[in-house]
């Protein structure tokens, strides 16, 4: 005969999840978290940036480097334009964009660069053998001017004549320097070019003509708070200028203070 008893189910037997179930869960909501951050940082705002303007930054002192980066990140291309020396800015800095800094682009934008070549150096002629007048032609040609006169002796070169340089020739030096020529005068010879005492202190220039074997210049004071007080601001006669060495009469004007 049946029994009357009805079997009441385990229910918690039948809602306990097994491990691979609670395992298979995770992983599914590992994934979800992923795909929710991957949406939310990368797509979104790539797609509402999409077409949309924002400013260009500033590229300019950077390093070229720092400016890749720094168009990478903000979705524009750089195209280098040309380069410029510049002596107090190092090589590869970026000396100007175009658009300039705050315009208002889009992505994919074309910004155009000046990058910094650095100091140019340029190379020291070969003068040895040439007229003074021909030495003062040639610097200014090859970027450079002349430095100083100086006498030196030798039986191996006509007088008058560049017997060498410093910086000798062939040497690299930065665009604008100024040569020293050391002149041949010959062994006899009375006969000097007058050094370039300008700009120099008094000093300095009262030293420079003794060594060279000018008599003592006659030093003429004036009064101009304007001016740097003991600097040679006149020559006479100027640099360059071929004299007699013990008979030339040289004035030197020199600023004092008040």
């Amino acid at each position: 005969m049946p029994s009357d008893k009805i079997k009441i189910p385990d229910f918690k037997r039948l809602i306990k999840p097994s491990v691979k179930v609670l395992k298979y869960l995770g992983l599914v909501l590992a994934v979800l978290i992923v795909l929710f951050l991957l949406f939310d940082i990368v797509i979104m705002p790539a797609y509402t940036r999409h077409g949309t303007e924002y400013p260009l930054p500033s590229i300019v002192n950077k390093s070229f480097d720092e400016a890749e980066k720094i168009a990478e990140r903000y979705d524009f291309e750089i195209v280098i334009q040309g380069r410029q020396a510049s002596p107090s800015i190092p090589e590869g800095t970026v000396l100007s964009q175009v658009p300039a800094p705050g315009t208002q682009i889009k992505e994919n934008r074309t910004v155009k660069v000046i990058i910094s070549a650095g100091e140019q150096m340029v190379e020291v002629p070969e003068l040895v053998r040439y007229s003074v007048r021909q030495a003062e032609l040639q610097l200014p040609e090859s970027g450079l001017k002349v430095g100083n006169y100086y006498w030196t002796e030798t039986d191996t070169l006509a007088s008058d004549v560049i017997a060498y340089t410093v910086p000798p020739s062939g040497s690299l030096v930065p665009r604008g320097s100024g040569i020293d020529l050391y002149i041949n005068r010959g062994l006899e010879s009375d006969e000097g070019y007058m050094p370039k005492v300008l700009g120099k202190p008094l000093a300095e220039a009262l030293a420079l003509l003794d060594s060279l074997g000018f008599p003592e210049p006659r030093v003429e004071y004036v009064t101009n708070p304007l001016l740097l007080p003991q600097i040679v601001t006149y020559q006479h006669p100027s640099a360059g200028t071929k004299s007699i060495i013990d008979s030339t009469k040289i004035l030197l004007v020199v600023p004092v203070g008040e």
